[in-house]
């Protein structure tokens, strides 16, 4: 069955349950799957041998805790997922099985290592990042646990939401507005919800950045899909763009600190170009970096007649 034609057929909802109801429906499918947290915490304070509370608030920062989250999070996630796309996703969506596409990932994630590059090697230009520790930090198998758990929960992380934000809530406003209207609206959904989990933290200036830069990555990958008609491309993007910056360099990623990755890298300079708490995702670089991609997307989308953009015919996820 082709999910993205078949998206809405024969059900026409009021404005108010398709602008209102749908993201919060489908933000609501996220947090469902997040509950898959619970079991990783709970096999992290078991294995640390600490109150279930200190391993939530973040106070345990191991690389043993760093390998259980990669490991338990995703076995328990992957399920939940399934059971949100198959039973309480939007009427309409009946599939629930990815079937790999490996060329487009491939597409995708060679993207978001360019895009990632242009990132930091202007940052590193300016003299506003560097490394600043190594791999010789630790032993090799603490290494190794940091780095594995890392990578594993980068892409189990990143691949569910595009999975919900936009093989669902893109997907389903695409259908009504357009592709180009979906961008400008998941954008919009993706700054907000991004922004939320750092917003007592922030002034008000740096808020503003942290949704200007969340607004256009929504976007950039709502409209990866559908200028390469594949959810895998922006999957790839996302996945190698949190991988490079937070497996590999180490950074900061969406405002959380941890123990670095393969490397540890720092950011100086004033909040604007460092990207402040947030990290440099929040940067008026990255804003430019992304925005630059966003452009290349949105002129390969093709418009129809009457401004609809023609987005995948051929989804990612099949039964």
């Amino acid at each position: 069955m082709d999910g993205y034609a078949s998206a809405g057929a024969g059900v026409t909802p009021s404005p108010w349950r398709r602008w209102l109801v749908l993201p919060l429906w489908v933000y609501g499918l996220f947090i469902f799957v997040n509950l898959s947290q619970y079991v990783w915490m709970l096999a992290a304070a078991a294995y640390h041998q600490v109150p279930f509370g200190e391993v939530a608030s973040g106070s345990v920062r191991t690389p043993a805790r760093e390998l259980i989250r990669g490991v338990a999070g995703p076995l328990a996630g992957l399920p939940l997922l399934a059971v949100a796309l198959r039973y309480l996703g939007p009427r309409g969506v009946t599939w629930s099985v990815l079937r790999p596409e490996c060329r487009q990932l491939a597409i995708g994630a060679a993207l978001g290592l360019l895009a990632l590059s242009l990132l930091v090697g202007a940052l590193a230009l300016v003299g506003a990042a560097s490394v600043v520790a190594g791999p010789a930090r630790m032993a090799p198998d603490s290494l190794a646990a940091l780095v594995g758990g890392k990578l594993l929960w980068s892409i189990f992380k990143s691949g569910l939401e595009d999975v919900l934000f936009i093989g669902l809530l893109a997907r389903s406003w695409a259908a009504v507005c357009g592709w180009r209207g979906a961008a400008l609206r998941v954008g919009t959904f993706f700054g907000i919800i991004h922004l939320l989990n750092v917003l007592p933290a922030l002034a008000a200036s740096q808020a503003l950045a942290v949704l200007a830069a969340g607004a256009t990555f929504g976007a950039l990958l709502t409209l990866l899909a559908a200028r390469y008609r594949s959810l895998w491309v922006p999957i790839g993007f996302h996945a190698a763009w949190n991988l490079g910056l937070g497996t590999v360099l180490g950074a900061t990623v969406s405002g959380a600190k941890d123990l670095g990755g393969l490397w540890v890298t720092g950011l100086s300079g004033p909040a604007w170009l460092t990207g402040g708490k947030f990290g440099a995702e929040a940067s008026w670089v990255a804003v430019l970096v992304t925005g630059a991609f966003l452009v290349h997307a949105a002129l390969g989308v093709p418009v129809r007649r009457g401004g609809t953009t023609r987005g995948p015919s051929s989804p990612v996820c099949r039964v």
